[in-house]
């Protein structure tokens, strides 16, 4: 299982007092959803492709907006550009292409996905799906919110971690899996669950099939806000995601930037 010591590159973030990570491999995708192009979900750094499905956003189900206009707390005092999100049909939602370098058709088998919610108390829903691995949508999710019970459920393990996350609130959700051991959820950089991992990703060939975020198959879909949402093909450790540990309004990870070329990197042998 690979692991991903981080600590050592911790990296302010333009919150004060807030804690960044860099991205830790180029394999890393960051979504901000800030809306500046208009129609299209915006990436700010990393291969991966996201795309509406269903024309939500063009239809207005899905819009973007800022903390304050929709009646939101700002994100450590910042008043954020988020999309609002509404309730979606099975062929409605986000469809997710990690299109990481090393994994093709059923992609990486180890990645963690982040997302940065705000989920109101009224007329909670029972579930929120919010990762669907299912190409064509035919099924149960693999992750749910579960406003009701504030907790989730995911698929293969049933509703766990009742009374692990708060509504009204920004929260910070990290999801890791090494497919098909081990699966564990962390709240605000706390682990709240350990259990099965549901599924892999697909990779997101050119016209192979992709991954599904914010729906499910039978229409256990919820509204609410997200600002920021990051894929990586690392097993990340307790220790990064406690760094991480809240939402910020200047994202999850700060971008990638890879060595200069002609720079020699030592990896050493393992002696250090």
């Amino acid at each position: 299982m690979r692991s991903l010591p981080l600590l050592t590159l911790i990296a302010l973030s333009a919150v004060a007092g807030a804690q960044q990570l860099p991205a830790p491999t180029a394999d890393t995708s960051e979504w901000r959803f800030t809306g500046a192009t208009g129609t299209i979900v915006d990436k700010a750094f990393g291969p991966g492709e996201m795309e509406e499905a269903g024309n939500v956003i063009g239809s207005g189900v899905d819009q973007f907006t800022t903390c304050s206009a929709a009646g939101l707390p700002l994100i450590n005092g910042v008043d954020a550009q988020i999309l609002q999100f509404g309730v979606h049909t099975p062929t409605e939602g986000y469809r997710l292409r990690p299109r990481m370098a090393a994994s093709v058709g059923d992609g990486p088998h180890q990645f963690t996905m982040i997302f940065d919610m705000y989920v109101s108390s009224v007329n909670p829903v029972m579930y929120m799906g919010i990762w669907q691995g299912s190409n064509t949508n035919v099924n149960d999710a693999e992750l749910f919110l579960s406003p009701v019970n504030l907790g989730f459920y995911v698929a293969g393990n049933g509703d766990v971690c009742t009374n692990c996350w708060n509504t009204d609130t920004w929260n910070r959700f990290v999801m890791v899996n090494d497919y098909p051991t081990t699966s564990r959820i962390f709240v605000n950089g706390s682990l709240v669950w350990a259990g099965f991992s549901p599924d892999y990703l697909w990779n997101g060939d050119p016209g192979g099939p992709a991954n599904w975020l914010l729906t499910d198959n039978d229409n256990e879909t919820g509204p609410g806000w997200i600002a920021n949402f990051a894929l990586t093909d690392q097993f990340m450790v307790a220790a990064d995601i406690a760094t991480l540990g809240s939402p910020d309004a200047a994202g999850i990870f700060t971008p990638f930037i890879p060595p200069a070329v002609g720079t020699t990197i030592c990896l050493g042998d393992g002696s250090g």
